[in-house]
């Protein structure tokens, strides 16, 4: 792969395994493409479970190799784009932090999630009616 062919787009989910004391994590853990850096060599992801997008750590350049194949955020469980991600950014007054498309994609993603879940609520209580 070359450093600008095949990058995940800012907006996507990926599981990438991110660092922390030096140390890469075990296992990889889902994040959110927020941009690219060095001409495509280095993706950057925002790990919700590591932090908000302005903590320390949270917000890490993984080398584009050792990035997952991207994933668009509808296709991403409804409970970790909504809650782990949006939410939690939006609750922390971070969501600003991240670069809009990025921001954006992500909204536009949670809003779509939680408009699913209240129809399947909706349909599920006229079944039961």
């Amino acid at each position: 792969m070359t450093a600008t062919t095949n990058l995940p787009a800012p907006g996507t989910a990926v599981m990438a395994r991110p660092w922390a004391n030096s140390v890469e994590a075990k296992r990889a853990v889902r994040g959110l493409v927020v941009d690219h850096m060095n001409n495509g060599e280095y993706v950057v992801v925002w790990f919700p479970k590591l932090g908000t997008p302005a903590d320390k750590g949270a917000t890490q350049a993984i080398l584009a190799s050792k990035v997952g194949e991207a994933v668009a955020l509808a296709d991403c469980p409804g409970n970790w784009v909504v809650n782990s991600a949006y939410r939690y950014a939006k609750r922390t007054k971070t969501l600003l932090h991240l670069p809009t498309a990025a921001g954006l994609a992500l909204e536009a993603a949670a809003k779509a999630h939680h408009r699913a879940y209240v129809e399947r609520q909706r349909q599920r209580q006229q079944r039961d009616a």
